[in-house]
């Protein structure tokens, strides 16, 4: 349950308060190297958290009294866990999107900055790595949702 905590956590305070805050006190140029150093403790901490929840929930689900064997959708839990994992793996696929496409572009911009060099436009990366984290908030606010659900059948 921690490591849920710390991750959807991570993605609600940048969501809600920090990103809204910064982007409205600092220029472009602080902006992007605020973001490209937030971004990178946040991906680190989602695959850690990505790692450790696919570990437990594969034991967790086996252990389950619930579980009826491979696609097995016989009961209102099994159908439950089965679109918490569509969304746990979109979740995924969101945060190597992140990692691996918009945040080298996002350290590239920065450390162009940095250097006095001319950045190019990245308002459009900018725009869509802020996408991903308040969309990442939501997917797991869903998957808490799902997680209760199959809880309570």
């Amino acid at each position: 349950m921690l490591v849920t905590v710390t991750w959807l956590g991570s993605f609600a305070v940048n969501s809600f308060w920090v990103l809204p805050g910064l982007k409205t006190r600092l220029d472009n140029n602080q902006y992007l190297e605020w973001l490209v150093t937030s971004l990178r403790r946040l991906i680190t901490i989602s695959w850690i958290s990505i790692s450790f929840l696919t570990a437990s929930g594969l034991f967790q689900m086996a252990d389950n009294s619930n579980y009826g064997g491979f696609l097995n959708f016989g009961n209102l839990w099994s159908l439950a866990i089965l679109i918490k994992h569509v969304v746990f793996f979109a979740m995924v696929l969101l945060t190597a999107f992140l990692s691996w496409k918009l945040f080298p572009n996002l350290q590239r911009a920065q450390l162009l900055s940095s250097k006095g060099k001319a950045v190019p436009e990245i308002a459009g990366s900018i725009q869509t790595a802020e996408r991903i984290i308040r969309l990442n908030f939501w997917l797991g606010a869903i998957t808490l949702a799902l997680t209760a659900l199959a809880r309570i059948s």
